[in-house]
């Protein structure tokens, strides 16, 4: 399987003294386009997306909100560069377990049965997180949402933010092309008003996408014309970046009769620190979700197009 384009990963790596907004500043895609960074929205701001998009679902802004709810900061510690990488991903399942040991070799609970935990299932892309090292150096952000310069409201806005740490990659892919790659990994957290949270969410979000599909099923000459991506540029706080489909579906491997390996070409606001984030794309078909987990992005280029990773388009 190979691609048709070549285009540049949008991974960061940054080193530990760095804040995100060193990072914005030497952003090279506002360099080239200094209106680049305005093109993003707050999470405050996603209610306005639906409106924006001229889209009329009644439950899209409802899934859009529990879709950003899952969206997570990666960081993973490489000790060897004394850097770290940022990313993003998307919580795509939660386990709670009682009466196993914790995995995480960095807790005081390692190897412990006395207390329970959460598995957590995050979906993001094989150059953010690609090996079992790579998981138990990663440490996955919940609910960072807001940035501010005021430093009284950025420690309060910060208390709000649960974090998790990795421990183990489930299933990766890069077909020999990092351009395509996408990857699943664990992470763990004792914390159970977060571990209930999630759990919440992700069923909801289930649930609308399945409603969203078949509703766009039914609007004739509908096809996946929108694009929202949800992500942490730069490393830092989330944002929301709406934008159109460029070029028609890559079509690139039949699974089944009925599954479609592809990926998607778009336009939006992307920047280093954006791969692995989940991709609302209006009308695609459901996602799969054993291990295969629908369209993280993971590349851009620095003109028309951007894309997504390999994933699996389950047409039902």
């Amino acid at each position: 399987m190979s691609s048709t384009r070549k285009g540049r990963i949008e991974t960061q790596e940054r080193n530990i003294h760095e804040t995100y907004l060193d990072r914005y500043k030497k952003c090279e895609k506002n360099k080239y386009d200094t209106n680049h960074h305005n093109r993003y929205f707050s999470v405050a701001e996603l209610e306005r997306i639906p409106d924006i998009l001229l889209e009329r679902q009644p439950c899209l802004p409802i899934f859009l909100l529990h879709m950003q709810k899952l969206t997570v900061k990666i960081s993973v510690d490489l000790p060897d560069k004394g850097k770290i990488r940022d990313g993003t991903g998307i919580v795509m399942k939660v386990v709670h377990k009682s009466g196993e040991l914790c995995p995480v070799k960095s807790c005081k609970f390692y190897r412990k049965r006395s207390h329970s935990w959460g598995e957590f299932t995050v979906a993001t892309v094989n150059h953010i997180v690609g090996t079992d090292t790579e998981a138990g150096n990663a440490a996955v952000d919940f609910f960072y949402d807001h940035g501010n310069t005021s430093s009284r409201k950025r420690k309060k806005q910060h208390k709000k933010v649960r974090r998790a740490l990795g421990f183990h990659v489930v299933q990766n892919d890069n077909e020999d092309d990092e351009e395509l790659d996408w990857s699943c990994f664990q992470c763990a957290s004792h914390n159970e008003k977060l571990i209930q949270k999630v759990k919440n969410y992700l069923q909801i979000y289930k649930d609308i996408q399945k409603r969203l599909y078949t509703l766009y099923k039914n609007v004739p000459g509908y096809a996946n014309k929108s694009v929202v991506i949800i992500s942490h540029p730069h490393g830092g706080p989330k944002k929301v970046s709406i934008g159109t489909i460029t070029l028609p579906k890559e079509s690139l491997k039949t699974v089944r009769d009925n599954q479609e390996w592809c990926r998607y070409y778009y336009q939006a606001a992307t920047c280093d620190g954006s791969s692995g984030a989940p991709i609302f794309i209006a009308g695609q078909p459901i996602a799969g979700f054993g291990y295969w987990f629908g369209h993280p992005h993971n590349h851009s280029t620095y003109d028309v197009h951007s894309y997504s990773s390999v994933g699996v388009d389950h047409v039902v």
